[in-house]
C-alpha cells in the first residue's frame, strides 16, 4: 500500500470539496481559519431571488422549476453548459415529486430536471435563509440553473504543504498545514 499516494489524493480531495463549498455557500458557512472566501453562489443571487420570489418551500413544482429558468433566459444566458445543481436532499425530493397526473413522471427523471443535466453536490446547502423573510428553513434546499461554462475558478500555485513537527511536538503529533489559493467568480 502506497501511504504517501493516498494522502495525496485524500489532500486532493478535500481541496475539491473546499472548492465546491466556496461555490455554492462561501463565506455562509466559512472554513475555520479563513479569512479571505469568496461570497459563494446562494449569498451572491439570493436578493435576485426574493425579487422574483423563486421559493421551492419544501418540495419544487415544476412551475418553479420553470420560473428559474425564465430568470436564467431573461438576462439573455439561456445559452452554454446548461444544468441544475442541488444537494441530496433536493435531488431525492423532486424524485417524488409527480410531473403531471396520469403521465407516470416526475420532476427529476434519469438526471434530468425539465431536459437540463442535473448533478447533486452534498455541499449545496439544505439550511437556506429564506430569500424573501429571512428566516433559516431546514427543510429547503436550492436548486441551481445556469450556464456552469460561465463559473470560473483559478488557482494559483497548486496545494502547498508545510510539515510542522513542533507545534505540537509535546504530543507527539505531526502538524500539516495546506494552502491552495484559488478565486471564483
Amino acid at each position: 500500500v502506497d501511504v504517501g499516494n493516498i494522502l495525496r489524493n485524500d489532500l486532493v480531495a478535500t481541496a475539491a470539496n473546499a472548492i465546491d463549498t466556496a461555490v455554492f455557500t462561501g463565506t455562509k458557512y466559512p472554513t475555520a481559519g479563513a479569512t479571505d472566501q469568496p461570497k459563494g453562489l446562494y449569498e451572491t443571487i439570493k436578493d435576485d431571488l426574493a425579487a422574483n420570489d423563486v421559493d421551492f418551500g419544501a418540495a419544487p413544482t415544476y412551475a418553479e422549476i420553470v420560473s428559474l429558468e425564465r430568470l436564467v433566459a431573461d438576462q439573455n444566458a439561456l445559452r452554454g453548459n446548461l444544468a441544475y445543481v442541488t444537494s441530496p436532499l433536493g435531488a431525492y425530493t423532486a424524485k417524488t415529486v409527480v410531473l403531471d397526473s396520469g403521465s407516470g413522471r416526475f420532476l427529476f427523471e434519469d438526471g434530468k430536471m425539465n431536459s437540463y443535466p442535473t448533478f447533486i453536490s452534498s455541499n449545496v446547502s439544505i439550511t437556506m435563509d429564506d430569500p424573501t423573510s429571512g428566516a433559516t428553513e431546514t427543510a429547503d434546499t436550492a436548486y441551481y440553473f445556469g450556464n456552469w461554462s460561465d463559473c470560473l475558478v483559478g488557482n494559483w500555485g497548486g496545494l502547498d504543504g508545510v510539515i510542522d513537527p513542533y507545534t505540537l511536538a509535546t504530543t507527539g503529533t505531526i502538524r500539516m498545514i495546506v494552502t491552495m489559493y484559488t478565486d471564483i467568480d
